[in-house]
């Protein structure tokens, strides 16, 4: 380019810094603005929001009913009113994010081989069956939800999950042995009520014992500190509310195993399956045989104070009010509650409306 400019020898010359007072006055016909003082931003207003209608009846079907609340949807509810009616109206953000094997990828592939190994009116594999099975059901799941780990560069990451998953299913079927479990069910689309609201979603499985109870069982690729927390300070409540589907939904009319124990109205207990550290835990008291390795019943009340303040967000919600989180909410809920509260990353807007005070739940 150098050449087609007359009196210039290296393209060097042409460049000019508008930093540079010398550079800027030599650049003719550059359209410089006028110099101003800045305005002042416009001061956001931080108040509760007031609808005077029911949020609930927002984007209902299309026979003017109702959509189903999934227990995630409630427990956003619980600690961030905000984000659940962003979430409810579709407003969140579209982000893209390249491919990585996280939490969540992790989950869905030991989801996927938990369920295609322990299938109900199955025999409990044992630990040599799992050894042998789990390396096929973990490259089948890789092929139909996770493609991208096929690749070369992620061998590392995928004979390490293998032996996550395969160390948890292990555990797993110990637990089943020891008890005298029977998987029901897996991945059941379950649905019911709260009070006169519809529920839906998926139960990761449904175990049977011996005498009849049941346990709803939710699998989380995690460790169990947090989990255990949260149950003792009352403030878990997925299971629990996929405990209420079967209690109040269709599932006691299934013509299988299920139905017809759910039709004798055996008692239903909880139990979270912590993968990363092999540990269950559960709200019952005296099901399990006390030397029972890794199980821990935590008993009654691992939801009573998360039931009461959804009810209470569900109130709000009817009324039209949302209420914003509090600067101290983040903190209060790990301590008081251990929760953290992933929704508030759902949206810049959640962060930068918060009421500068403590928390209040």
């Amino acid at each position: 380019m150098a050449r087609l400019f007359e009196g210039v020898e290296e393209a060097s010359g042409l460049v000019r810094e508008l930093e540079r007072r010398d550079d800027l006055l030599a650049c003719r016909g550059l359209a410089l603005a006028q110099e101003r003082a800045p305005d002042p931003g416009r001061a956001l207003t931080i108040a509760d929001l007031d609808f005077q209608r029911n949020l609930l009846r927002v984007k209902t079907r299309a026979d003017g009913s109702l959509r189903p609340l999934s227990p995630s949807s409630l427990a956003t509810l619980m600690v961030s009113p905000l984000a659940w009616l962003l979430s409810r109206l579709g407003l969140e953000g579209k982000e893209w994010c390249p491919e990585a094997l996280d939490v969540a990828t992790k989950g869905t592939l030991a989801h996927r081989v938990f369920e295609d190994l322990f299938s109900p009116g199955q025999p409990i594999p044992t630990e040599a069956e799992i050894g042998t099975r789990v390396p096929t059901l973990l490259q089948q799941a890789v092929r139909d939800l996770a493609p991208f780990l096929l690749a070369a560069a992620w061998r590392v990451e995928r004979a390490h999950l293998q032996r996550e998953i395969q160390c948890a299913a292990t555990s797993w079927s110990a637990f089943l042995g020891s008890s005298g479990g029977q998987v029901l069910g897996n991945e059941l689309w379950l649905d019911g009520r709260l009070d006169d609201l519809p529920l839906h979603g998926s139960a990761d499985s449904v175990v049977g014992l011996p005498d009849g109870r049941i346990f709803v069982v939710d699998f989380k690729k995690s460790k169990s500190a947090k989990r255990r927390e949260q149950m003792e300070q009352g403030y878990d409540s997925q299971a629990s509310l996929y405990r209420l589907m079967l209690q109040t939904g269709d599932a006691q009319n299934r013509d299988d195993e299920l139905g017809r124990a759910l039709r004798q109205g055996h008692e239903i207990g909880v139990l979270y399956y912590l993968m990363n550290d092999q540990v269950a835990l559960t709200d019952t008291a005296g099901w399990l045989q006390g030397d029972l390795p890794g199980a821990f019943e935590l008993g009654a009340g691992i939801s009573t104070a998360a039931m009461a303040l959804i009810r209470e967000r569900i109130g709000q919600i009817r009324r039209g009010e949302v209420r914003l989180n509090g600067q101290g909410d983040e903190e209060w809920y790990q301590k008081n509650a251990g929760i953290t509260i992933y929704a508030l990353d759902n949206s810049p807007l959640l962060r930068l409306f918060m009421h500068p005070r403590e928390a209040q739940p």
